[in-house]
């Protein structure tokens, strides 16, 4: 998401960042377990049991007369019944037959092993099943269940089917598949496609998505304001990535009016959630006292505690707070060199700068190659004209992940770092390369050197 820019000393980074959140289509359950498939077996055996004891009882409770002996009452005047005047005659009989037999068909499913059940989805699958096509995409997704083995692109290819059948699951899934290029290249602009089905769908999940590819405009026009539509549902859904991002809306103004205060609220339910940015964007909040009163201890303590959860921004404020002894927290050079040295780790470039400045060891150079985040993108193109737009870097599977928005174009592209180069490949003869300068900015060339492009990240 948007980052932003609060005067004060420290350089505050209060971005959640649109790659920090890592999308997988992984992680989907097998078909029922083998202590779900006992549970419905012994379920079954209790309900047969059941149905035998009432069988049983109807059987023991039919009519049976009293002993001969018994006289009904008949009339004042003495004479009997018409109908002979004994108990058990056809008179004071109950009506309804005198014997009652009841049958039940109950359905006991017995224990599969995980090969017939790998065998069974991939029938009911082939036979049109939606949910054995959803659960057969779920098991290539992961693979080890009855020897199958993890396959992509079937994975992809039964997600598919399942979600053109209605599915919505199996419509985010693919989704994600198509978005992170697992099974087939990578095409956001389809994947967003998919995300929407299911978002319609009302998957709290795809809402969160949908919003992001809507608010940066990868795949489709950029809007803001229905961005924190699909933003909003998602949060009323439980998607709690989601509280992060409205937070960033209400704290820019963009897509809603500014609201420093529901920012505030939204950051700090992200905060409960667990998310560490929106527990540093809750902190620069209290810092400036913007949407809550101010308090300095408190910002301080929201820091640290994004810091130890892994936030690389809250990591270098942390070595800030201690190299200065500030927010309440006491001086402390050498907790200052350890932050320092954690965020230059994750690759904030200007922690690198702070820890020689503090004395401290740099990590070698290969290890600061987390780029992630928003960048402003400024270029010149082979004929000597000029570009800026703006690039978004995820970094996932162990590869760079680019998305380019150049005025009403979009590009994308993925690759590795080779030495002290990021090559990316764009789908052109020559590949984008880039060297990370000192202060973050990517410096690059492209067209085999004949053109050109810095990436400033966004503060």
């Amino acid at each position: 998401m948007n980052t932003r820019h609060v005067s004060w000393a420290i350089l505050l980074m209060l971005s959640a960042g649109f790659a920090q959140a890592q999308y997988n289509a992984g992680n989907y359950r097998r078909d029922m377990d083998e202590a779900n498939r006992q549970r419905a077996a012994e379920q079954s055996r209790r309900a047969s049991e059941s149905a035998n004891r009432r069988n049983e009882e109807t059987r023991n409770n039919t009519y049976k007369p009293p002993s001969s002996g018994s006289v009904s009452s008949g009339s004042s005047s003495g004479s009997s019944s018409s109908s002979g005047g004994y108990a058990g005659s056809a008179a004071s009989q109950p009506s309804g037959p005198q014997s009652i037999e009841r049958t039940e068909t109950v359905t006991v499913h017995v224990k599969e092993t995980p090969e017939q059940t790998a065998a069974r989805l991939m029938r009911e699958a082939e036979a049109g099943k939606l949910e054995s096509q959803w659960n057969l995409g779920r098991l290539y997704n992961t693979g080890g269940l009855g020897g199958v083995q993890l396959d992509e692109a079937k994975a992809a290819k039964w997600f598919r089917k399942a979600g053109e059948a209605g599915h919505a699951e199996a419509a985010l899934a693919y989704g994600e598949m198509l978005f992170n290029g697992k099974g087939m290249a990578a095409n956001t602009e389809e994947a967003g496609k998919w995300f929407r089905i299911a978002a319609e769908k009302g998957i709290p999940k795809a809402m969160y998505m949908w919003g992001l590819l809507v608010e940066m405009g990868h795949g489709t026009a950029q809007d803001a304001q229905a961005a924190y539509g699909w933003f909003k549902k998602a949060a009323d859904g439980g998607e709690t990535r989601a509280y992060n991002s409205l937070g960033d809306l209400y704290s820019e103004g963009r897509g809603v009016a500014a609201n420093a205060a529901e920012a505030a609220k939204w950051y700090r339910k992200g905060m409960e959630a667990g998310d560490a940015a929106a527990t540093v964007s809750l902190g620069g909040l209290y810092y400036s006292g913007n949407g809550v009163a101010k308090d300095e201890a408190e910002a301080g303590r929201l820091f640290i505690k994004a810091a130890e959860a892994g936030n690389r921004n809250a990591m270098f404020n942390a070595g800030l707070i201690y190299e200065k002894g500030m927010m309440g927290m006491p001086r402390d050079l050498n907790l200052a060199r350890t932050w320092f040295g954690k965020a230059a780790a994750a690759g904030m470039a200007n922690a690198r700068g702070a820890l020689e400045r503090l004395g401290g060891v740099n990590p070698p150079s290969s290890a600061h190659a987390d780029i992630a985040g928003r960048y402003t993108a400024s270029g010149k193109n082979p004929n000597g004209s000029t570009y800026r737009g703006e690039v978004t870097i995820e970094q996932r599977d162990g590869l760079y992940h680019f998305f380019w928005k150049i005025a009403n174009d979009a590009y994308q592209g993925k690759g590795n770092l080779e030495g002290d180069k990021f090559v990316i490949d764009w789908g052109d003869s020559h590949p984008v390369i880039y060297t990370l300068a000192s202060d973050g900015r990517l410096i690059g060339t492209w067209s085999n050197g004949n053109a050109t492009e810095v990436l400033a990240p966004v503060r």
